[in-house]
């Protein structure tokens, strides 16, 4: 692939305005993060359904629409939102909620507080929402069949052994983080299943401290209709009401995201307020109170990459709590309307709310069903829920998408133990020193949220490549250590694994960039270590593992004051993360120790 081809003007590119907002418009489209696109299914087929509005803890009204097996009850509940800016209609919400009910669990969705039809202002998960889902707990806790609209005082919710309510939770993205951040501080979850959920929500919108301004905008223009009835739970002509002009996000969120823009930083103030709704803060919580964890992610997921699902996941083990994780191709990306299998995900799921709070068991699906080896059958209601065997659940699931299918693991493997190669002993690279220009130069890398992965203006970058020899797998999260001068004001740092085929064909690999901004005193060295976006790829011998080095980013705020960076060759190293055993050909010693650019034009020549 030529790295210039659909370049305008030999490497212009797509400008940045334009990008964002024929992004947004796809996003928009496409309902990638949760809008409202599918109608709830039908009464009938074992359940019924009904809307109810509940009052909150503090009396903000919140839509719902409950899911009802029949029977007498009672059951096991599921209570589940939607993704940010979206409403109960949809997703989710729509998608889960006659599954579960026809397994026999009675499923509460709701409108988060702020969207679709429920009142209040929206907080990004915030003590308010962690406190509207402990009363929503509470509510089940307390109705009967009456409540619902059936005969009798009896319980809606069925109760384990100590008197709580069996009860999980399922939900996608902003769904994800309620039940990290609900579980931090109540203990009556008996399991949750966060698909494509964040860690820490500052690394999130700005990794490294490179705000992702592509993400930034695109959630606050989420925001800005979901909360508002232009997309969701409004009539067809979008007429905004007077529940529109009550409703609305933290306006905090409007004033973060204008200094980000002026500043290309967070104040204090938006990263106090993101930390508190980040599960990376609440490690103590999650320790003592947190059920068994099924965290779902996408490879390709640019908002919330694999790696804050394996840091979820290990603030999880740390505490002694089950956790498992399953990665399949999609997540926060226009690529998720690819193969991402998406029965099979939800059989998973319906498999662990069963193995943990109860109901009619589902049939066990691939890859766990050889592993398993039992057949279906009721869980006992009054079993404690870490009594249930799950040793037939592999800690790790994950999509393999050159092989098309899912294959399991004890572990993600770590990059430490890993091949490790410096940049100097990259085949075509050498001792000494590459130089890269940064600042507002034109064109830009990687465009995360779309499948255009060139990078195109000339001494922005640097390629490092490493020939395979024998097949490897790749899994896991690696990481890179630079020794790095600034040659300039704060200067952002880029780095992307290409997968380069033996016929030359090249691949960003699950279009994944990870910046980091490099402060301090311009002209002086330092090192800088940092993870990569978790990613799997299988290459074969004859292939080549591509680390390249960039200063820009067309979904980041690029540097508007540094001239670019220098990079110390034989300091900086790359760590690979293996499964198996590595087949990365060893560095062959026989390069010259000049210094020499590496596939970057040097900077006195621009």
């Amino acid at each position: 692939m030529d790295r210039n081809d659909g370049q305008e003007d030999g490497g212009g590119g797509a400008g940045r305005r334009t990008f964002l907002k024929g992004a947004t418009t796809t996003l928009l489209a496409a309902g990638a993060l949760g809008t409202s696109v599918t109608n709830a299914a039908a009464d009938g087929e074992g359940y019924r359904t009904t809307t109810k509005p509940i009052a909150s803890w503090d009396g903000t009204e919140l839509a719902t629409r409950l899911y009802i097996p029949e029977g007498s009850g009672p059951f096991p509940a599921v209570l589940i939102t939607h993704g940010y800016g979206a409403d109960k209609e949809g997703g989710i919400p729509a998608r889960m909620g006659p599954k579960y009910a026809k397994h026999g669990y009675v499923v509460l969705t709701y409108d988060s507080r702020g969207f679709g039809e429920s009142d209040g202002e929206v907080g990004v998960d915030g003590p308010k929402e962690v406190n509207d889902a402990q009363h929503l707990l509470d509510w089940l806790g307390d109705a009967t069949r009456a409540d619902v609209g059936g005969r009798g005082s009896g319980p809606l919710v069925e109760r384990d052994r100590s008197g709580d309510i069996r009860v999980g939770m399922d939900g996608l993205s902003y769904a994800g983080g309620i039940q990290l951040n609900l579980a931090a501080v109540d203990d009556r979850l008996d399991a949750i299943l966060p698909r494509w959920a964040w860690n820490d929500l500052v690394y999130s919108l700005a990794p490294n401290g490179g705000i992702k301004l592509a993400w930034t905008t695109i959630l606050q223009e989420f925001g800005l209709q979901g909360s508002r009835d232009v997309e969701t739970g409004g009539d067809a002509d979008y007429d905004v009401d007077e529940r529109d002009v009550r409703n609305g996000v933290d306006p905090r969120l409007y004033k973060f995201y204008t200094e980000s823009l002026a500043t290309n930083d967070f104040s204090p103030a938006a990263r106090a307020f993101f930390k508190l709704r980040s599960p990376s803060t609440k490690g103590d919580g999650l320790a003592e109170n947190a059920p068994p964890s099924l965290l779902i992610t996408g490879w390709n997921d640019t908002l919330f990459t694999a790696t804050e699902t394996v840091r979820n996941h290990e603030l999880l083990e740390a505490g002694g709590q089950d956790s498992r994780m399953v990665f399949i191709r999609g997540g926060h990306s226009l690529e998720q309307q690819g193969p991402l299998r998406q029965g099979e995900i939800d059989r998973m799921a319906l498999t662990w709310m069963h193995r943990h709070v109860g109901g009619e068991a589902p049939e066990l699906p691939s890859p766990w069903a050889a592993a398993a080896g039992e057949s279906s059958g009721n869980a006992n209601p009054n079993a404690d829920r870490n009594a249930t065997a799950t040793a037939d659940i592999p800690e790790v699931t994950y999509w393999r998408a050159q092989a098309g299918d899912f294959a399991t693991a004890p572990g993600i493997p770590d990059a430490e133990d890993g091949p490790s190669r410096t940049l100097a002993e990259a085949a075509n690279a050498s001792s000494g020193t590459t130089d890269l220009a940064g600042g507002p130069v034109g064109g830009s890398n990687s465009e995360v949220l779309v499948q255009r992965n060139d990078d195109y203006a000339e001494g922005t970058y640097a390629d490092f490549d490493y020939p395979v020899d024998a097949a490897t797998e790749v899994l896991g999260v690696p990481e890179v250590t630079l020794a790095v001068t600034p040659l300039g004001r704060d200067p952002l740092v880029f780095v992307k694994i290409y997968h380069v085929t033996a016929d030359g064909e090249e691949e960003l690999v699950y279009n994944q960039a990870t910046p980091y901004e490099v402060a301090g005193a311009v002209g002086e060295a330092r090192e800088i270590s940092f993870d990569l976006a978790g990613i799997e790829r299988q290459f074969a011998a004859g292939d080549t593992l591509r680390v390249t080095v960039a200063t820009t980013d067309v979904a980041y705020a690029d540097s508007r004051t540094s001239a670019g960076v220098r990079l110390d060759n034989d300091a900086s190293t790359v760590r690979i993360p293996v499964r198996g055993e590595s087949g990365l050909a060893e560095p062959s010693g026989s390069r010259a120790a000049d210094s020499t650019d590496t596939d970057a034009t040097p900077l006195d020549s621009l």
